[in-house]
C-alpha cells in the first residue's frame, strides 16, 4: 500500500512496484481522483491488481477503513510506503504553527498505528519491543517516527 500514490514519488513507487510484480493499493485525496485513476491504469497495464482508496489520512476513521479495505482487496499487506503528507511552505522551521506540525505528524503516524494494530508491522514492533510489551504504544509510535526522521 502506498499513501499519496496518485502523484510524485508515491506514483513512481506504485508504478515501479507493479512493474516488478506487486499488486498495489494506493490512497489519495478524493480531490486527486483523476490522477489516481491514471496510476491505476498504469498498474493494470503492468498486469497487476490495482486498488484505489480515496480519503484523508489525517482522519483516523479513514485510516482504519483504508487498511481494512486494502487487506481485504489484496488479501493482505506486505509493504507500507508511508508517503502521503500534508505540506505547506514556510520561510523557516520556526514559522510552522503547532496546528500545521500536528497535521503533518498525524498524516504519517495514524496509518502506522493502524498498521501496527493489525499486527502487520512486526519489524517495527520488534524494534520497540520493550515499550510494546509494556503497552506503551504512544512511546513506541514516537520512537518509530524518530527512526523515520533519522533516516
Amino acid at each position: 500500500m502506498i499513501t499519496g500514490g496518485d502523484s510524485g514519488i508515491g506514483r513512481a513507487v506504485a508504478i515501479a512496484f507493479a512493474r516488478e510484480g506487486a499488486d498495489v493499493a494506493i490512497s489519495y485525496l478524493e480531490s486527486e481522483e483523476a490522477d489516481a485513476k491514471e496510476v491505476i491504469e498504469l498498474i493494470q497495464q503492468a498486469g497487476r491488481k490495482a486498488v484505489a482508496l480515496g480519503g484523508d489520512i489525517t482522519d483516523e476513521n479513514f485510516c482504519r477503513k483504508l487498511v481494512a479495505d486494502a487487506v481485504e482487496s489484496l488479501g493482505g499487506l506486505d509493504i507500507l510506503v508511508n508517503n502521503a503528507g500534508a505540506q505547506q511552505t514556510q520561510p523557516g522551521l520556526e514559522d510552522i504553527s503547532s496546528e500545521q506540525f500536528d497535521k503533518v505528524l498525524m498524516s504519517a503516524v495514524l496509518e502506522m498505528l493502524e498498521r501496527i494494530s493489525h499486527k502487520k508491522a512486526e519489524n517495527l514492533r520488534n524494534h520497540c519491543q520493550d515499550e510494546a510489551s509494556a503497552k506503551l504504544w504512544d512511546k513506541a509510535a514516537r520512537q518509530i517516527e524518530q527512526i523515520n526522521i533519522d533516516i
